[in-house]
């Protein structure tokens, strides 16, 4: 019963900030996207980086998940591609407990599927926040990723951003692993436990792009891992029951110069990586943790990690608050929220997106500044 308390607490926390969030901190200020593109990212990024402290934050507070982190640290300095296994649908939202040790979180971009841009609130956020957002399909992928990679590399010269994609391309779960196993049988490999196959079209082209940028100083490939079972679902938040005690991360970092130039060298390393893992994950799961690799050191205190963490749930119960009270006691307010709600929906169902509509302004602005130049 304690578990479903702290389940719906951790649900409400999340869905009604990101959701507030995104309306007020980005549909409020739609305007800047048209009129200063640069201020709204700066503003935005702001906001994001506050809110994506809070899953993290609330699921340490509430439930005492141990994050363990073993191997390299990550640098904030330095443009990088992250890459992890996919065990479950929100390793994503554990990596945050991982990777706010050592960099501000407005700097991670995630590579998803395409259909989570159109969750309400986080999906608006995300956009807002120019996160890739692929369908699969090559041709219109490709296109899209070097848009998007232009944009994020031009307006962002002097802050490094850290990009996680994963290439298994979904979770890991029994449906997923029989259709990798079905393709390893066809193509002659081995079958994996505890990874699936990776897909590595996506990784090649995200790698070629930053280096055809000069974006690209390094690459981490980290992988988690969860010995007292994990959540296998976003509804199994509710009820608390599963939420994860302990979190393991290794973080093994390569320079950029040891990543291949070609496609296919590229291909294979990324191959290799998946290869190690599914070996380094076998002996994980018998002994409980990552072994032979030295404990990276957390750049925050005890202290400091524990008055970030408060700091971040004091701020957002206090928004959450003032934004419900401000709905019921002002009819204005709610009918400017009602507006902005459906124009978020028209800007992501008609438009394709916030960070779609973004790249467009900020490359019209840019030609209009190169005609006035010449």
């Amino acid at each position: 019963m304690l578990n479903q308390v702290k389940g719906s607490i951790y649900c409400f926390m999340c869905f009604f900030s990101a959701f507030f969030g995104a309306v007020f901190f980005g549909g409020f200020f739609i305007p800047l996207i048209f009129i200063k593109p640069s201020w709204f990212k700066r503003w935005f990024e702001i906001w994001m980086g506050i809110w994506l402290g809070l899953p993290p934050a609330l699921m340490e507070f509430l439930f005492h998940t141990q994050i363990i982190i073993t191997g390299d640290a990550i640098s904030p300095y330095e443009w990088s591609l992250i890459v992890m296994n996919h065990r479950t649908r929100l390793d994503w939202m554990f990596f945050w407990g991982c990777l706010y040790r050592f960099v501000p979180l407005y700097t991670e971009k995630i590579v998803l599927k395409s259909a989570l841009k159109s969750i309400p609130g986080a999906g608006w956020a995300m956009q807002f926040a120019c996160y890739y957002f692929l369908r699969r399909q090559w041709d219109s992928d490709k296109i899209y990723m070097e848009n998007m990679v232009r944009y994020l590399t031009e307006r962002n010269e002097h802050a490094p951003q850290l990009t996680l994609l994963f290439p298994e391309g979904t979770d890991f779960s029994a449906d997923t692993k029989a259709r990798s196993d079905r393709f390893a049988l066809k193509n002659n490999l081995p079958a994996y436990d505890y990874v699936l196959h990776p897909r590595t079209t996506g990784l090649v082209n995200f790698i070629q792009l930053f280096r055809s940028r000069g974006c690209f100083d390094s690459f981490y490939d980290v992988t988690v891992g969860y010995p007292s079972g994990c959540v296998e679902r976003e509804y199994d938040l509710l009820f608390g029951d599963r939420i994860p005690p302990v979190v393991c991360f290794n973080v093994k970092k390569y320079q950029h110069w040891e990543i291949p130039e070609s496609e296919s060298e590229i291909a294979d390393f990324c191959c290799k990586l998946w290869s190690a893992k599914e070996e380094s994950l076998r002996e994980f799961y018998k002994n409980g943790t990552f072994s032979a690799v030295v404990s990276a050191v957390e750049p925050y205190t005890s202290y400091e990690m524990l008055s970030y963490k408060y700091s971040i749930i004091s701020f957002w119960i206090l928004f959450i608050s003032i934004y419900f009270y401000s709905l019921i006691k002002y009819p204005i307010f709610l009918s400017c929220n009602i507006i902005i709600i459906g124009i978020l929906f028209i800007g992501d169902l008609i438009f394709g997106g916030w960070e779609v509509i973004q790249c467009a302004v900020y490359r019209w602005w840019n030609n209009l500044y190169k005609d006035k130049q010449s």
